[in-house]
């Protein structure tokens, strides 16, 4: 498998791409690689299918946006006056506009919910910084055991099936979903003796040691966080340089403050290293192209990532220079080998 920190790094470059480009051509792009990424490294246990959830937004938000926004010259269909809020014209470009907010919002999911496919939930806890490794530990928990549920909501519902159970309406529920409170309550359980078994829980302090009562990593953080607003307001407002100065001095007082209040918090047990190889390198590679690409396109000529239809839809703009080096994010895909060697399991 791919090292964690490299899908980091991906997940990051696509996740920007999907924030910053209204353009449904270039999201199209980002989608069409997070489907190749799936199709390599999906395990199928999503709680609700991607394509799915995808036609569900873009329908619910064309349909809202075109029967709110009454704006455009090629009208389809007029309302009555009299109804309120969709009393009006329904236009053409109020739809295109309410499909192209749906597809930005399908990247965002289809590229979010990869993240439990491809980090697995140890790695996603030896990443956390050890100040908030409480917090990455209840995390990878709740991802760990959001396709666990999946599949015990497959088996009991496929049991209940074999006998004879329908679902008719919202009584019969209840045979679904007590089996599967009740086989969740028993997996949380032996998690919890698991983690008691190997200390999680007990005090870190040894004798004669005192908990520390150093305030400057929360100094640190919290002034770092509150100098990146101020940062950015300054720079929305008055684009002089001075914000990105407050922006840069602040990223480095946030950063300080980490590693103080890492170097202070209790240590625990130490998971092994992902070994890093060639493929990682080059997937960092393949993700800080588009990466960079789309940030300076925002910065030197935002144009060319916004779609913006009124007061007639046109054909959105396309950049093949730019359309290339997203299609970069699809490189995991080819990245992956036949045989996933070394992988041996050892169950404790």
């Amino acid at each position: 498998m791919l090292n964690a920190r490299a899908w980091l790094m991906w997940i990051a470059a696509s996740l920007t791409v999907a924030m910053l480009a209204t353009n449904p051509l270039y999201l199209v792009i980002v989608l069409l690689c997070a489907a190749l990424v799936r199709a390599g490294f999906s395990t199928g246990d999503s709680p609700l299918p991607v394509w799915r959830f995808g036609v569900m937004v873009v329908a619910f938000s064309t349909f809202y946006n075109a029967l709110l926004t009454h704006f455009g010259s090629t009208v389809l269909v007029t309302l009555p006056r009299a109804l309120p809020l969709v009393g009006g014209p329904v236009t053409l470009e109020a739809a295109a506009f309410g499909a192209s907010r749906g597809l930005a919002l399908w990247t965002l999911f289809a590229v979010s919910t990869l993240l439990n496919d491809v980090i697995s939930p140890y790695e996603l806890v030896r990443l956390t910084p050890r100040f908030l490794r409480q917090a990455g530990l209840v995390i990878s928990i709740m991802l760990a055991f959001v396709p666990q549920t999946v599949r015990s909501f497959h088996q009991v519902r496929e049991a209940q099936a074999i006998r004879g159970h329908r679902l008719r309406g919202v009584r019969d529920l209840t045979a679904l979903l007590v089996p599967l409170m009740t086989d969740s309550l028993e997996k949380a359980v032996q998690l919890a003796e698991a983690m008691e078994a190997r200390g999680y829980g007990k005090s870190q302090i040894s004798k004669g040691q005192s908990p520390t009562s150093d305030f400057r990593p929360q100094v640190l953080m919290v002034g770092g966080l509150s100098g990146v607003l101020v940062g950015w307001l300054v720079e929305a407002y008055w684009r002089n340089g001075i914000g990105w100065a407050i922006l840069g001095a602040s990223a480095v007082a946030l950063v300080l403050g980490v590693r103080l209040a890492s170097s202070h918090a209790s240590r625990t047990t130490h998971y092994r290293r992902q070994a890093w190889s060639a493929r990682d390198t080059l997937l960092v590679a393949f993700s800080a192209v588009p990466l960079v690409a789309v940030v300076a396109v925002a910065l030197l000529d935002p144009q060319v990532l916004v779609f913006y239809p009124y007061p007639r839809v046109m054909p959105p703009p396309f950049d093949v220079r730019l359309g290339l080096c997203l299609a970069l994010l699809g490189a995991p895909a080819l990245m992956r080998p036949s045989v996933e060697r070394g992988a041996v399991s050892v169950e404790a």
